[in-house]
């Protein structure tokens, strides 16, 4: 039996955080370790319980993005995935760059909620449809100057993850195709990003996709 994926859900609406983890609790493959209302809940919780992913408000008591500041300086290896009002691109893409895994609308249903996080748990980039096409437009003029015109040598198997992540493929996938643990993909990938010189898998598709004609990053739609 495959484990469950554990969830904490942070957002200072009780009534709108209770629809939420009852959603969550319908499903077989969550469980929900812990709820709170702020940014230093968000922190004490991912701290306490480690959880696969953090369901995260950004407009909380203390700051979303601090909190998000907070857990990435840690080595906890929780994804955060947004669920906000915000439709600000700045403050979404702000939101990508520092780490988050996904970002997400108020008024998303249930089934469409379950099926983001399902895929953020397995190592994919999701976000809503309606800010895509502008996300995408904005990290990208953001990095047009970045590492592409750059001469970074990368190994013969760093460029084959290259190419496989600007073909929007999860780690998982990756693995797959180049014949490699995920473990090992990771790895390279980690690698990658130090020698761009850039802090998450966001910025790493933007720079795949910028080297390939017309190949998109890899971002899901929500």
């Amino acid at each position: 039996m495959q484990p469950k994926t554990t969830i904490v859900v942070v957002d200072d609406h009780p009534l709108y955080r209770l629809g939420v983890v009852q959603a969550l609790q319908k499903s077989e493959r969550f469980e929900v370790l812990g709820e709170g209302a702020t940014a230093m809940d968000a922190a004490r919780l991912v701290a306490a319980h480690k959880p696969d992913l953090l369901l995260l408000d950004l407009h909380l008591p203390g700051g979303g993005l601090e909190a998000v500041r907070a857990i990435r300086a840690t080595p906890c290896e929780t994804r955060i995935v947004v669920l906000s009002v915000e439709e600000d691109i700045k403050f979404v893409a702000q939101a990508f760059q520092i780490g988050v895994s996904g970002y997400l609308l108020k008024g998303i249903s249930g089934s469409e909620l379950i099926r983001t996080i399902e895929a953020a748990a397995a190592g994919e980039h999701c976000v809503a449809p309606t800010l895509l096409g502008h996300l995408l437009g904005h990290l990208s003029g953001a990095a047009a100057t970045h590492a592409v015109d750059k001469q970074i040598r990368f190994a013969v198997r760093e460029e084959q993850i290259l190419g496989l992540l600007a073909r929007g493929m999860s780690n998982k996938e990756i693995a797959f195709q180049a014949g490699i643990s995920e473990k090992t993909a990771k790895y390279y990938l980690t690698n990658i990003m130090k020698k761009l010189h850039v802090r998450n898998r966001v910025e790493v598709a933007l720079y795949a996709a910028q080297r390939t004609t017309d190949t998109a990053p890899d971002f899901l739609p929500a």
